[in-house]
């Protein structure tokens, strides 16, 4: 009778085990599987497109329109949100132009110099642009590694679009024409060309 028991008393610790070990594989599916997409509308190219990524969400397409409503750089739609599987979700972000007015063909500043990008920025007649630093050890300091509106599309040039330019800790600091421009700090800055 006492092996009896304990026969039976292995048999649901073995039970137990099993279950257990199950929940722990269907959690790890459902965690790399399914996910919640984060509503991005209202943050900016770089802020929502991290937010999707950190949800584990990899597959994201960029529509550019312009908006009158909506400053340069921002995401002012998107066409999910919400629980989803991970693999098979396309997400399409649509990133705001600004308004389709007094229209410049955007530089492209990609490995360019800051002071070179700069006095590119205000050759097309940006009246303003934003710095955001980067660490990036690949890189000189001071050189574009990316900008948040691809070169050739047309933009308002009353739009602020992003130059992301490597500091790595240092000062940056570049002239448009007369003016000597100085940023320091990892915050983003906004340039004013006028």
């Amino acid at each position: 009778m006492n092996e009896e028991k304990a026969t039976t008393k292995k048999r649901i610790i073995n039970a137990l085990e099993c279950a257990a070990l199950l929940i722990i594989i269907i959690v790890g599916i459902y965690r790399t599987t399914f996910g919640t997409i984060p509503d991005v509308k209202g943050m900016d190219i770089d802020k929502a497109m991290g937010a999707i990524i950190e949800a584990g969400f990899k597959d994201i397409d960029i529509i550019y329109e312009y908006s009158d409503s909506h400053d340069c750089g921002i995401i002012y739609d998107q066409n999910k949100e919400g629980f989803a599987f991970k693999f098979r979700n396309k997400i399409t972000l649509t990133e705001s132009l600004g308004p389709e007015k007094d229209l410049t063909v955007v530089p492209n500043n990609v490995s360019s110099k800051i002071d070179e990008a700069a006095n590119n920025m205000k050759k097309a007649g940006f009246k303003k642009f934003r710095i955001v630093p980067v660490t990036d050890y690949m890189t000189n300091p001071g050189q574009v590694t990316a900008q948040d509106v691809p070169a050739q599309l047309e933009i308002s040039k009353d739009s602020i679009m992003s130059l992301f330019v490597t500091t790595i800790g240092n000062d940056i600091e570049f002239e448009v024409g007369e003016k000597t421009y100085t940023v320091t700090g990892t915050d983003p800055v906004v340039i004013d060309l006028q």
